[in-house]
């Protein structure tokens, strides 16, 4: 009976533990992450244009960007990435062919040094310029991590990436 209750309590103890990692798979890698964040075009307040979360490999970091694209479409994200941060400095990432498409969603990652880890623990990241490649076109985009309007009228503040890369990194 003793072991029974052991089992049973070991079980819901690493339970509640995987649940609150956020996991990403590539391959056959698993990797923790952040949770995924909206970026919206300059401009736009109301559509989500890509979704970006921070992953974890031992010090080294990844950024993940996703992209909902249509069903027949070859869209991808692809070509170097640049960070722009509030401090005004630039974090460039080197496309590295690491893309996926499931389910009408492009993937791509990144790969952050370990030095950039820490930059990123301490600025917040202000926009995003990625290219997104369909067939032969490649279109040039620059997402924000703004302040905005909801649909209803409230506001939906800016993500603190810092406080999210912390938790992530030193935990």
């Amino acid at each position: 009976m003793k072991n029974l209750l052991f089992i049973v309590v070991l079980f819901v103890i690493s339970s509640t533990s995987l649940y609150s990692q956020n996991l990403f798979f590539i391959g056959e890698n698993t990797y923790q992450t952040t949770d995924f964040f909206d970026f919206y075009l300059k401009g736009s307040s109301f559509s989500s244009e890509l979704k970006i979360a921070i992953g974890k490999d031992n010090d080294k970091g990844l950024i993940i960007l996703t992209k909902q694209v249509g069903h027949f479409e070859d869209n991808k994200i692809s070509g170097d990435l640049l960070i722009y941060l509030d401090d005004a400095s630039i974090i460039k990432c080197f496309d590295k062919g690491i893309r996926d498409k499931v389910n009408n969603e492009a993937t791509t990652v990144y790969f952050l040094t370990s030095q950039e880890v820490e930059k990123l623990k301490q600025v917040n990241i202000n926009s995003i310029r990625y290219s997104l490649s369909s067939y032969s076109r490649t279109d040039a985009k620059l997402v924000e991590n703004v302040d905005r309007d909801s649909f209803v009228g409230s506001k939906i503040e800016r993500i603190n990436i810092p406080s999210k890369v912390k938790i992530l990194f030193d935990n």
